[in-house]
């Protein structure tokens, strides 16, 4: 059969030659240009390239397109440069965009786009526009500079720091905080406008709280320097919350005798907010320089410290007990790991705290319409075993709302159990999830007194060698007599 196949396959390409001979050479198939070095159709395939990428771009303007748009233009390369550089210059990409909720603006996609492709030109170009006649034209240019944080953009930068334009240093300034949260910023960037932002930080207005974050990552040594500036490690400063958080995030080295001093000036206010978190604070930067006074002042704290100073306080000590900050390692290693695959006490952890994220943010309807809400029932039992009983009771009332059976693990029929709830059902789920924001069992602390009792579990160093179906191992946290006997 396969022979008669190829038999048939030449017999017919012979019927085809023979065609050809008799009635001469094909012609040639019809050219759509007629220029004979091929000119005309080069510039009707440029023009049609042009137009399709001029269509991206104006769908920057639209809250519905923008992301597909983003992304072609993004694969489209440096092709797409000149259409972005004239569109930078249109007023219409710097007001907020059609169709969005809230304030976003276009520009902001066009100027990550100059980054990625031409970084120097986006540079040159955003300076250009300082000199807009639009004043919001000329502050996006001021933003969008001192977020770009490139070696091209230092000067520029620097003059509007060192410049009077108050509204162009809060726009500037505000890009160099936006720069360092997304790790972008130069050095030669940084050396430039580090001792223009000090100048700003003298000056204690509206946008100074922002740069003790921007000149700790610039250069951590000349910050802690400026930083534990009597002047600024002072309770009656606003710049003490802004300062010393900075200082704790950065993980800056700096004398403990000046925090220990602190601390004492706060002490008798350190009850009440503000001086409640900076005092928190003060502990946590006591706890990363491994000051001996440390472990005393957190156990005193969590007996007469308010619901914060409490909380932070215990965050020290997981700090000092070499976990700094169990919450985000277990998000983490969520991420990284399938569920099933962590330890029991980290995913008691997992449980309460998507728990915590959708009932604190959008109540408990909003839990039980994603796909965490399928662990509901494993959620009641970590948080008894956490000590959190008030919340464990909230959320089995919660639960049977959904009736005898309680809620589906299956989040499809789970959604429709809750789409068929009377009016009165979801009036009771909104009532407890009011009494769930009370926060009357401080969960967060629980959870990382739960997170020090299983210490081998959340700390970066060991939980790699821990085997994820070994027993938990509980190692008590020594706590106030008050702790202790609550929990």
């Amino acid at each position: 059969m396969k022979h008669l196949h190829l038999v048939w396959l030449w017999l017919f390409g012979q019927v085809l030659v023979s065609g050809a001979h008799a009635e001469g050479l094909l012609p040639r198939p019809a050219v759509i240009f007629d220029d004979p070095i091929d000119g005309g159709r080069d510039s009707e395939v440029r023009r049609l390239m042009d137009d399709r990428i001029h269509g991206m771009v104006e769908d920057l303007l639209d809250g519905d397109s923008y992301v597909v748009a983003y992304r072609n233009l993004t694969a489209e390369g440096t092709d797409c440069v000149p259409h972005l550089l004239k569109a930078l210059k249109d007023p219409r990409f710097h007001k907020g965009r059609r169709k969005s909720y809230g304030w976003q603006c276009p520009v902001n996609e066009i100027v990550e786009l100059l980054i990625k492709f031409e970084p120097e030109t986006a540079a040159r170009e955003l300076t250009v526009l300082l000199n807009s006649p639009k004043g919001g034209i000329r502050r996006n240019a001021a933003f969008y500079l001192g977020r770009t944080a490139t070696d091209e953009c230092a000067k520029s930068v620097k003059d509007i720091l060192a410049g009077k334009d108050y509204e162009m240093q809060v726009y500037a300034t505000r890009g160099i905080a936006q720069a360092v949260s997304e790790n972008r910023i130069s050095a030669a960037f940084g050396a430039a406008v580090f001792e223009p932002l000090v100048a700003i930080l003298s000056a204690e207005d509206e946008v100074s709280g922002e740069v003790p974050k921007c000149l700790v990552k610039i250069n951590a040594k000349r910050a802690a320097e400026v930083l534990t500036n009597d002047k600024f490690l002072d309770p009656s400063s606003c710049l003490l919350e802004p300062v010393l958080s900075a200082l704790e995030e950065g993980r800056v080295a700096i004398p403990a005798e000046k925090i220990i001093r602190l601390l004492g000036q706060l002490r008798a206010e350190a009850a009440r907010y503000p001086h409640s978190r900076e005092y928190g604070l003060g502990l946590l930067i006591l706890a990363h320089n491994r000051c001996p006074q440390t472990e005393s002042l957190i156990n005193q704290t969590l007996v007469w410290g308010d619901k914060e100073t409490r909380l932070l306080a215990m965050r020290a000590r997981c700090v000092w007990e070499g976990i700094p900050d169990p919450d985000s390692f277990v998000e983490k290693l969520n991420e990284e790991r399938r569920l099933s695959d962590l330890s029991d006490p980290q995913k008691k952890v997992v449980y309460v705290t998507n728990l915590e994220n959708h009932v604190g943010d959008d109540g408990f309807e909003d839990y039980f319409t994603c796909t965490c809400g399928r662990n509901a029932t494993l959620a009641v039992s970590s948080l008894r075993e956490i000590g959190a009983l008030r919340t464990a009771r909230l959320l089995q009332k919660a639960m049977d709302e959904f009736g005898e059976k309680g809620p589906s693990r299956n989040t499809e029929v789970r959604n429709r159990q809750l789409s068929e709830m009377n009016d009165e059902q979801l009036e009771r789920l909104d009532r407890l999830s009011e009494r769930f924001r009370k926060d009357e069992d401080e969960r967060r602390l629980l959870v990382l007194q739960f997170a020090l009792r299983h210490k081998d579990h959340f700390c970066p160093a060991t939980t790699s060698k821990t085997a994820t179906s070994a027993p938990a191992t509980s190692t008590r946290a020594s706590l106030p007599t008050s702790q202790a006997n609550q929990e």
